[in-house]
């Protein structure tokens, strides 16, 4: 029998006396961003290449708890960017016409 679908692969550069852990789930809330270019640079550098095996799954801690709040896409939100450019131009119209206002009541140049 042989099972049909999508085969992955990973090239990872690991230093050879450490331990690494994977850690794989549904808690990334944005997808990552690889840099292939330095990957491809690095494979063609001539590294020894070796095939590995994971290791039994074991939960973590934090699997299964709701993910923490993100920052970068909490800004990144068109809402909340519109909202503070509202703001900005809004504080700074009012500034504006404050300015203006107060330019009215300089004295004269009698020049």
């Amino acid at each position: 029998m042989e099972a049909v679908g999508p085969i992955y692969q990973m090239a990872f550069l690991a230093v050879p006396t450490a331990s690494y852990r994977l850690t794989y789930g549904a808690d990334v809330t944005e997808p990552p961003q690889y840099d292939t270019a330095a990957l491809t640079a690095a494979l063609g550098r001539g590294f020894a290449l070796f095939s590995a095996k994971l290791g039994p799954q074991t939960p973590t801690a934090a699997s299964g708890q709701p993910a923490r709040l993100n920052v970068r896409v909490f800004l990144n939100n068109p809402i909340v960017l519109g909202t503070v450019v509202c703001v900005l131009v809004a504080v700074l119209a009012w500034g504006l016409f404050h300015a203006s206002r107060r330019i009215e009541q300089l004295p004269k140049d009698e020049s």
